[in-house]
C-alpha cells in the first residue's frame, strides 16, 4: 500500500467484491487532502483504491482545492464503474439507506446491476445516455463544426 503518498486521509469508503463462491473481499477507497501542486498553478487531490486492480495512488487536478476534490470524486466513480464492469457487476457497497434532498442529482453507473429507490417525497427519475465522446466529436466534424466550437461543447 502507498498510503503515505496520500497524506492526511479525509474520506474513505469500503466496498466488497463478491467472488463466484459468494465470498466478500474488501475494496477500500481513500481520498487525501487537496493541496497546492508544487510545480504548476492549481491543486491536486490524491486518491487510492485498495484491494483490487491497480493500487497506485492517483492525482486529480483542479484550479482550486474544491475543483481538485470534485475531480477526484469523478475519477473515483469512473474507476469503480470500470472495475465493476470488469468484474461483471460484482462490486458492492453496503451503504444502507441514504437520504437525498430536492434538487440533488445522483448518477447511477450503467453497469450497476440493480438499485432501489425508496423516496419519502415525490421524486423524479431521469434516465440519460452518455455518448461516446470520440464518436460525437467525429460526427460534429463531419457536420462541418469547427474544432474550437466542438471543444466548447465537449469538455473532458
Amino acid at each position: 500500500m502507498d498510503l503515505e503518498v496520500i497524506g492526511e486521509i479525509i474520506a474513505t469508503r469500503q466496498l466488497y467484491f463478491v467472488d463466484d463462491g459468494d465470498n466478500k473481499r474488501t475494496v477500500s477507497v481513500f481520498v487525501g487532502t487537496p493541496q497546492p501542486t508544487p510545480d504548476s498553478p492549481g491543486y491536486h487531490c490524491p486518491f487510492q483504491v485498495i484491494g483490487i486492480g491497480s493500487q497506485k495512488t492517483q492525482l486529480a487536478h483542479g484550479r482550486d482545492s474544491i475543483q481538485a476534490l470534485q475531480s477526484a470524486m469523478i475519477l473515483i466513480a469512473a474507476r469503480l464503474n470500470n472495475l465493476n464492469s470488469e468484474l461483471n457487476g460484482r462490486l458492492r457497497w453496503d451503504g444502507g439507506k441514504t437520504q437525498y434532498w430536492p434538487g440533488e442529482c445522483w448518477f447511477m453507473p450503467a453497469s450497476l446491476k440493480g438499485y432501489e429507490l425508496l423516496p419519502e417525497d415525490e421524486t423524479s427519475l431521469i434516465r440519460t445516455f452518455v455518448p461516446d465522446l470520440n464518436a460525437l466529436r467525429s460526427n460534429l466534424r463531419m457536420l462541418g463544426i469547427a474544432d474550437g466550437k466542438i471543444s466548447d461543447l465537449i469538455v473532458e
